[in-house]
């Protein structure tokens, strides 16, 4: 039944990202009231924090969507099992679900926004480069995914800073995380892979 399912997801893997978005509006609402404009450290301290929470929620994408996998691979009767596929993370997990697995497809914007994410938490995970080139601003920064806003260097003009990462990101990665992540445990029961 579709409903349990829904329950299943509502007391497993909703309260993880309730707690997420809790704690960061708290600590939002700190960082807020404690820093002023004129402190230099809350623009970087800011920024900081909302990629480690971006972050956080990346491994929660990242966990419940491989624990999907591991029950429906278990279930498929096919031959090919997910490290049998070229890509690796959300991606491996995403096209075995899909593909091998025969999953439905979220809506096409939901996928989307979610590689963007998977780029920009990739680039803080892998690249410490403060500035950044413009190939990598438009990975960061589009119409799925606008809250990162560049500055333009005067000296370079193929060189950008990251000048501030609106905390509506975490807000809308969180809910976007929610959204993928029932899509498919819903998919898959009907498909009969969970019970």
């Amino acid at each position: 039944m579709e409903h349990t399912v829904i329950e299943f997801f509502d007391f497993s893997i909703q309260p993880q990202l309730n707690s997420t978005k809790k704690y960061f509006e708290e600590t939002l609402n700190q960082l807020e009231s404690k820093f002023t404009s004129t402190d230099p450290f809350s623009d970087s301290f800011s920024i900081m924090m909302k990629k480690s929470f971006l972050i956080t929620t990346y491994s929660i994408l990242e966990k419940q969507l491989n624990i999907l996998t591991l029950m429906v691979e278990k279930k498929s009767n096919t031959h090919l099992k997910r490290e049998d596929l070229k890509h690796r993370g959300i991606h491996r997990d995403y096209t075995y679900l899909t593909k091998v697995a025969g999953i439905t497809s979220p809506p096409y914007v939901l996928w989307e926004k979610v590689k963007v994410y998977n780029k920009i938490r990739n680039y803080f995970i892998h690249d410490i480069r403060v500035v950044v080139k413009y190939k990598d601003v438009i990975k960061m920064s589009n119409k799925f995914v606008p809250y990162i806003n560049f500055e333009r260097e005067q000296e370079n003009k193929d060189r950008y800073i990251i000048k501030d990462i609106d905390p509506n990101i975490i807000i809308d990665f969180l809910d976007t995380v929610e959204t993928f992540l029932k899509f498919l445990w819903v998919e898959a029961y009907k498909k009969k892979y969970i019970a």
